[in-house]
């Protein structure tokens, strides 16, 4: 009867080693994919990193200090503060790959419409929960913006966040507005 309890526990205790083992092996192992995934990033061979992202990304969890890495690399590229892209992440997203606004469609940290992934980078819908896919569309397009409203920066964001045609309207209105202000104390003055 004890050598059966002795015998059980064994097994038990071996069950529990082999599955302990098992779990530091595949943490050690996506531990190891992104230590190189970082080391890309930081060596910026993005080439390599692309190729890589796209099988790594969906299945890591990437941390926000690697996806501000990950920004670094995209706004640099595109020519934008990371800051600026940065504060797109935390107001559309809060850093959420997963994000998707279920009223507009938008996917992904920056929140990529899928028109707008094929109509002007000939992206599928399905690559935009893809972060490196995300933030390189998002700086792209956000450096679209910015060429399109002048190099008004403010105007690009308004327009990010909203649609090109749609923030030109708002201007239009805020200048309309500011006229008629104008007229209405020009006709007042006495």
């Amino acid at each position: 009867m004890i050598l059966k309890k002795i015998i059980i526990y064994f097994q038990i205790f071996i069950l529990v080693l082999l599955t302990i083992l098992f779990l530091r092996f595949e943490i050690d192992k996506q531990y190891t994919q992104i230590l190189i995934l970082e080391n890309k990033i930081i060596m910026n061979d993005l080439n390599e990193l692309k190729k890589d992202a796209l099988l790594i990304a969906p299945i890591l969890d990437l941390t926000q200090k690697q996806l501000e890495a990950i920004v670094n690399i995209f706004a640099i590229k595109s020519k934008i503060d990371p800051t600026i892209i940065k504060a797109i992440i935390h107001v559309e997203s809060n850093w959420n790959i997963k994000a998707r606004n279920i009223r507009s469609g938008a996917r992904g940290l920056m929140q990529i419409m899928p028109q707008t992934a094929k109509e002007h980078f000939n992206v599928s819908k399905d690559k935009l929960f893809n972060p490196l896919v995300n933030i390189q569309l998002g700086c792209k397009y956000l450096k679209y913006l910015i060429n399109e409203c002048n190099n008004d920066t403010s105007v690009a964001l308004v327009s990010y966040n909203s649609g090109l045609y749609q923030a030109q309207n708002m201007i239009s209105l805020l200048q309309h507005n500011y006229i008629l202000k104008y007229m209405k104390a020009i006709v007042n003055y006495r």
